[in-house]
């Protein structure tokens, strides 16, 4: 313990330890405690020893603070105006119990653990708790709730949460009874925005978690085999910018030239870039030179087009790392240099392959398994740039370059947002996981006789499936690892706990004699766990001979082939023949794009991928061998942080089916079926047992495996099955399968039934076979039963069900659930089956209609062409019921139309599975207009924009946007913290229930908690607005003023809106319940280039919202904000005249349950000639501090 030692850095001393120690010693010395007082002033023992002679007062770490003798106050945090009030005086409070510092800090910290799931080692001291931890304001109040129940501490009313941003000043809050002003903070913090600054929130209104269901338990674990099946899809050609330049990475420019072309065609303009780069500086040079100083629109990498037949087993050591280099390599490269261009919205990436269409999946088709290590890659760099339109586009070995280069790009903008599809032969083909079914008896024995290499097998789950053959078969075992086998491990392994520790500080004497290290404890501990490494695997070693196996272990480097094809040549000499190849071994190094550098990538994908390489090029092939490769989920759905590894686990599916396309050895002789494995999680072993991946896992619904059942599922398919090439084990996944590739439990694989036809075309429906004379039905009657039907199936209002809208592309009735429907129908309407039936003959529920009405003989007629997918039909316009008040009318709103070319939101997540999903990234560049919604420095998204989201995501599901929403709740602030950019996702399910949530990701990159929920709300046209309207039709008949009489610099002096939101010209009338706005459209436009095709007229209800709350402003002396809309209403989408009139009426306050202050609105907002653009009904605001 040298006295300069770095408590944290070299002592391994945490911060919580570092308190306890303070504790400790000012319990030892008698030294008063200090509020000032910041562990980061004491980061090694000689600043402790100088705090200790100083009395408590020694001077600080250099150049942190000056000397503590008289602490200076630090100025209150800022208000939301931006000034420097001081913090009200607090409640005088009687002197608190002594109370001992470090106990209370371990107490917090448990409390905090308990309430977020964290572990207790996450939880730093100085993070602020909603930014860097992810709890959120109602969660804090909560917890401070706890406490003053727990220490006994009286309630203040002038206690503010935003004074306790961390859990040192909730600590210091305890430690003075809770009587003491808060803590001094650093900087400002933000004001509660759109939603609560409350303590109790209604159960109504509090946010939803979304929570996966609970599988059976009998069906906890199973084994998928990866299978592709035809998936039609409209498309088009996406509209490029020649501003943003499109790269078209390439082995080969000759390669590009199709896609430069199809690029140019489409708008745009490409470039092709040459790859394989030696470091990032030479890519970064090489990118931005080709960009021209342009921000890059997409990247097209066809690296796996050079060379797309190769076998692996086939090529030169040299050979295999140059397509490496200039493949995924450098695609990690241009990811990484171009990160902030592929964020922007528009931005895609598409990496295309030759592997036979499907992606492997065809048996008979040859193809070098690097295509696998692109479409991995491409998998993770989704997950990593969520607003980043992705996608891995696979080809037939005879497509055409012209044809695949439009195909590629036209899958950008394709009806099927799926990441992986595939063209072969001309049709379209997705994949899917179906439930497989085990053999009744093992083909493959593991005899006493067999031989088993397994690289990795001396630790983790490679041990333990050595362990478990062992048991079984008393093989001989071959184990390969890099931990090399101690002799003196027997000795080490059977040490008392005394002899271990006297082991080590000789270590420790050993090392601080070295003149070439800096002995440190840290150091002291990697040496060390050299030792305990090497005494796991001479237990693990111990244990397989005691089962009755021969065990011979080998040193090898993975990464290294002459290293590798060393120890095979001794495990030959040994055994003469492998006869099961087992590659378990592997790197995990999780790091941010922005964080991993060119040699983490290079060590943790040759470890896997260069590993399995080399053991094709030493083990020779005998009759019957079998091969496995450990993968990971990560490989077959992305993960972030994770490029390097899911790279390295889908190239491994790859070379298996790649292995499995080929004989090998003289003339072909034998085959060697290869399998590989997507492992998912497991309980006691791997690096998801950590405690922040471990609660992040099951955060996201993911069932932790144990190691025995998934060695068990694993030998059943090495053992069973000679067919699959990638086979997932694993239990529940939650939301690591965002695209629904698992099949429904008990499912087998089978051909899925095809969705309608990508032309949307009225192709006459197949000869039907011959049935029986059909019942005479009233078609009125089947109409109406079948509306019931589909309504009772999805929890559509019947009113949204329009005959001639198509099922799947404007109902999202996927094809699962139409073939449930027709069966329903058959039973119903006792209608024979017909094995001639298909189910993209009845696209519309028309066509259904048909169907029955002719027994199942035949798709109904319809009287015109339908419309194409996704457009959807016109919907007539709803009247509104007329006004009490004069009889005054109110023309019905007009169609909204079909979604915009430019949507606020950035991509189409899903649309299918788990509903429609869009995405949107708000951030400061792409949205300049958060500037001017900001509070106390933090953006907010305004609630109206969460509307248009809202709109826009019904618009895409159901071929036109809804005219009105219902049920509209502001739960959650959607607010850019510390500035940091936010991706938020809108869903909409079966039901119209709709919400806006997002993922909370901590600074390490990690996502903690559950999904957070911001906004709600219901698609629903039926709520009557007549009487608002017409109201505000009188009112403003009567209204002679022209000039306001509340100008806009008096009511943005109170607001804290900026130029572009501020949307009132003044106040024209106020009285105690009515008033009028005048709205005008602000000079400065949201965008200032790319703007965005607005469709539910964001700014108008903007209006609408700060016409109300002058109200509260100037009546009751209360800011109010958006709290909940029971309904609000767009009359008319087209762009509004630059002048408007708001009228809003008070209907009086609102008792929510909860103490909170809330006022109730009617708006409308129109024209002076009476023409209505939209309305509110029950519009509530909340009153914030």
């Amino acid at each position: 313990l040298e006295l300069d030692l770095d408590m944290e850095a070299d002592l391994g001393i945490d911060t919580v330890k570092q308190a306890e120690l303070i504790g400790i010693i000012r319990d030892t010395y008698n030294i008063a405690k200090s509020e000032n007082l910041s562990l980061k002033d004491y980061p090694t023992l000689r600043h402790v020893v100088k705090f200790v002679m100083g009395g408590g007062t020694a001077q600080p770490a250099a150049g942190e603070t000056a000397p503590a003798e008289t602490a200076k106050p630090e100025p209150a945090p800022a208000r939301a105006n931006g000034g420097s009030t001081p913090a009200p005086a607090p409640a005088q409070a009687s002197p608190g119990p002594m109370r001992d510092e470090a106990a209370v800090t371990r107490e917090v910290v448990a409390m905090v653990t308990e309430k977020t799931g964290y572990p207790a080692e996450m939880l730093e001291l100085d993070l602020d708790m909603e930014a860097d931890l992810g709890i959120d304001t109602v969660k804090q109040a909560e917890l401070i709730g706890i406490i003053r129940d727990k220490y006994d501490i009286p309630k203040s009313e002038n206690l503010s949460l935003k004074d306790y941003p961390t859990l040192r000043h909730v600590i210091r809050f305890v430690m003075a009874g809770g009587g003491s002003a808060p803590a001094p903070l650093p900087n400002p913090l933000p004001q509660a925005g759109e939603g609560r600054v409350r303590v109790d929130v209604p159960e109504d209104e509090a946010p939803r978690p979304q929570a996966a269901a609970a599988p059976a338990a009998d069906e906890r674990f199973s084994t998928w085999a990866l299978e592709a099946y035809d998936r039609p899809a409209t498309a088009g050609t996406p509209k490029l910018d020649k501003a943003a330049p499109v790269l078209v990475l390439a082995a080969d420019p000759e390669q590009a030239k199709p896609f430069v072309d199809a690029v140019a065609a489409a708008g745009g303009e490409a470039m092709a870039v040459k790859t394989d780069w030696p470091a990032l500086e030479k890519a970064e040079a090489v990118l931005r030179k080709a960009l021209k100083d342009r921000p890059c629109g997409g990247l097209i990498d066809v690296t796996a087009l050079a060379d797309f037949a190769a076998e692996a087993g086939a090529q030169a050591p040299a050979e295999f790392d140059k397509a490496y280099r200039r493949g995924p390599r450098s695609l990690f490269l241009a990811a990484k240099t171009l990160a902030k261009d592929l964020a922007a919205p528009g931005a895609f990436a598409v990496v295309v392959t030759k592997a036979g269409g499907d992606h492997g999946c065809t048996p008979t088709v040859e193809f070098a398994p690097l295509a696998g290590a692109m479409t991995g890659l491409a998998k993770a760099l989704a997950r990593e740039i969520p607003s980043l339109t992705v996608r891995a586009v696979d080809f037939d070995p005879s497509a055409e370059p012209a044809y695949m280069a439009q195909q590629a790009l036209a899958e950008t903008v394709s009806s099927d947002p799926r990441l992986e599809v595939g063209w072969q032969n001309g049709v379209r083909r997705a994949l899917r996981l179906a439930r497989r079914v085990s053999p009744a008896e093992a083909p493959r024995k593991v005899t006493s006789r067999s031989v088993v290499l397994i690289t990795g097998g001396g630790q983790g789950l490679g041990a333990e499936l050595a362990k478990e053959l062992a048991k079984r078969s008393k093989c001989a075992l071959v184990l390969l690892g890099r931990t090399p086998l101690e002799k003196q491990a027997a000795s080490w392994v059977r040490m008392s706990a005394e002899e271990l520790a006297a082991m080590k500080q000789r270590m420790w004497e050993d090392l601080k004699k070295d003149k070439t290290v800096k002995a440190t404890p840290a150091l002291l501990e990697r040496e060390f766990s050299k030792v305990k490494k090497a005494c796991d695997l001479h237990r693990s070693i111990e244990a397989m001979s005691l089962l009755g196996s021969k065990v011979m272990y080998l040193q090898a480097d993975m990464a290294d082939g002459a290293s590798v094809a060393k120890a095979v040549k001794a495990a030959l000499k040994a055994h003469n023949r492998v006869d099961y190849v087992v590659h378990a071994a592997g790197l995990e190094e999780s790091k941010l794009l922005a964080d991993k550098k060119v040699e983490d990538f290079d060590r943790v994908y040759r470890a896997k991928a260069h590993g399995a390489f080399n053991l094709l090029k030493s083990i020779p092939p005998v009759r019957g061998q079998r091969w496995a490769f450990f993968s990971s989920v990560v490989g077959r759905f992305g993960n972030v942080g994770q490029a390097d590894y899911a790279a390295a686990s889908d190239f491994l599916a790859k070379l298996s089916a790649s292995m499995n396309s080929k004989r090998r050895g003289a003339g072909g002789l034998y085959p060697t079926p290869a399998v590989t494995f997507d492992l998912t999680a497991f309980a006691e072993i791997g690096m998801a047992t950590r405690g922040s991946v471990e609660a992040f896992l099951k955060s996201q619904g993911v069932d932790f495996m144990p190691p025995a059942e998934g060695v068990r599922l694993m030998l059943d398919v090495m053992l069973g099955d000679a067919d699959a090439h990638e086979v997932l084990v694993a239990g529940a996944l939650g939301k690591l399968d965002a695209e629904g590739l698992i099949a429904a439990a008990g499912e087998t694989a089978k051909p899925a039934p095809e969705p309608a036809r990508a032309n949307g075309g009225s192709t006459p429906a197949p000869a039907p076979a011959q049935a029986s004379p059909s019942p005479m039905r009233d078609e009125a009657e089947v109409t109406k039963e079948i509306l019931a039907l589909v309504t009772e199936k999805t929890g559509y209002p019947p009113e949204m069900l329009e005959l001639d809208l198509d099922m799947e592309a404007d109902l999202g009735i996927d094809t699962v659930k139409q073939a449930e429907l027709i069966g329903m129908i058959r039973d119903n309407y006792n209608i024979a089956k017909s094995e001639n039936l298909s189910l993209k003959d009845y696209p519309t529920l028309r066509h259904v209609i048909g169907f029955v009405m002719a027994g199942g003989s035949s798709g109904a007629p319809h009287p015109s062409p339908l419309p194409q997918a996704g457009e959807g039909a016109k919907a007539p316009a709803l009247p509104l019921p007329s006004s009490g008040e004069g009889g005054v009318r109110v023309e019905g709103p007009k169609d909204l139309g079909a979604l915009s070319d430019a949507p606020l939101f950035d991509t189409v997540l899903s649309t299918n599975g788990d509903g429609t999903k869009t995405g949107k990234t708000f951030s400061l560049e792409s949205d300049p207009w958060l500037k001017d919604h900001a509070i106390s420095g933090t953006p907010y998204v305004a609630g109206v924009m969460g509307l248009e989201l809202f709109v826009e995501t019904a618009a895409k599901k159901l071929g036109k946007a809804p005219a009105a929403l219902a049920d509209v709740h502001f739960a959650l602030p959607i607010k850019l913290l510390r500035q940091r950019p936010i991706t938020v996702r809108t869903v909409s399910g079966d039901a119209p229930e709709m919400r806006i949530e997002s993922d909370f990701v901590s600074p390490q990159g990690i996502k903690l908690g559950a999904p957070r929920t911001h906004f709600t709300a219901r698609v629903d046209e039926s709520a009557a607005h007549g009487d608002v309207a017409a109201r505000a039709q009188a009112y403003v008949k009567t209204l002679k003023a022209d000039k306001p009489v509340v100008p806009a610099k008096a009511v943005y002096e109170a607001y804290f809106h900026g130029p572009r939101f501020q949307v009132l010209a003044g106040i024209l009338a106020v009285g105690e319940t009515e008033l009028v706005g005048l709205y005008r459209a602000p000079a400065e436009p949201l965008w200032d280039k790319g703007g965005r095709a607005l469709m539910f007229q964001p700014m108008l209800i903007e209006a609408a919202f700060q016409t109300c709350g002058y109200r509260d402003l100037h009546v009751r002396k209360k800011m109010t904000l958006p709290d909940s809309i029971e309904s609000v209403r767009v009359y008319d989408a087209a762009k509004a005249p630059k002048e408007l009139l708001v009228y809003a009426r008070w209907r009086g306050p609102v008792d929510g349950g909860d103490g909170a202050d809330r006022s109730l609105y009617d708006a409308c907002v129109l024209g002076r000639d009476g023409k209505v653009w939209a309305t509110l009904t029950g519009y509530r605001m909340i009153a914030v501090s």
